[in-house]
C-alpha cells in the first residue's frame, strides 16, 4: 500500500491495487461472430503508478495512472472525485489509444464502452443497473448504427435481437427481449 498526500485540508488517499484481469465478451449472433476485448487491470498493484490531484471548491479530483506492461506509457487511467471512482479508461492492446471506457455511479459500474476495431469510434456498449449488466448494444459492421442487442436478467443473458440486413429494423429475436 502506498500513501499519497494532498496539500488541501491534509487529506490522505490510500491506493490499493489488486492483481487481476477481466475479459469483456460481446457474443454476436450475426454470422456467428464472436467479439472479445481483453480488459485491463482496473485495480492492481502499484507498479509505475502516478497520481495527480487538484482541489476545488467542489472536492478533490484525482487521476491515477498505471503502466501495466512496463513500456513507460500509461495504459490505465482512473478518475476519482473525493476518493470515489467516477470513470476509467484503458488502452487494452498497448497501441497508445484508449479503447475501453467504464463509468461508475455510487461505486458501481453504470456503463462500459469499447472501440473493438481501433478506428477511434466506440462500437459496443454495456449498460448496468446497480452494477449488474442489463443490456449490451453492438455495431457489428462498424457503420455507426447499433445492429445487435443483448438483454440480461440478474446478469445472465436472457434474450437477443439483431438487425441482420442492417436496414435499421430488428429481423430476429431470440429469448426474452423487452418491447421497445
Amino acid at each position: 500500500m502506498r500513501n499519497f498526500e494532498y496539500g488541501e485540508r491534509g487529506k490522505t488517499v490510500f491506493l490499493r491495487w489488486k492483481k487481476g484481469l477481466f475479459l469483456l465478451l460481446f457474443a454476436g449472433i450475426v454470422g456467428g461472430m464472436f467479439f472479445a476485448v481483453k480488459g485491463a487491470i482496473i485495480e492492481g498493484k502499484p507498479q509505475a503508478a502516478t497520481l495527480t490531484s487538484t482541489g476545488t471548491g467542489e472536492g478533490i479530483q484525482t487521476v491515477e495512472e498505471k503502466d501495466r506492461n512496463g513500456d513507460g506509457r500509461t495504459d490505465i487511467w482512473r478518475y476519482l472525485k473525493d476518493g470515489v471512482l467516477m470513470r476509467s479508461e484503458v488502452d487494452s492492446d498497448y497501441d497508445g489509444k484508449i479503447d475501453f471506457w467504464a463509468y461508475y455511479k455510487n461505486g458501481k459500474t453504470e456503463r462500459q464502452e469499447i472501440d473493438r476495431n481501433n478506428d477511434g469510434r466506440r462500437d459496443a456498449w454495456a449498460y448496468f443497473e446497480q452494477g449488474v449488466k442489463v443490456r449490451q448494444e453492438v455495431d457489428t459492421n462498424h457503420d455507426g448504427r447499433i445492429d445487435a442487442w443483448f438483454y440480461y436478467k440478474l446478469g445472465k443473458l436472457c434474450g437477443r435481437a439483431v438487425d441482420s440486413d442492417f436496414d435499421g429494423k430488428i429481423d430476429k429475436v431470440l429469448g426474452e427481449v423487452p418491447t421497445q
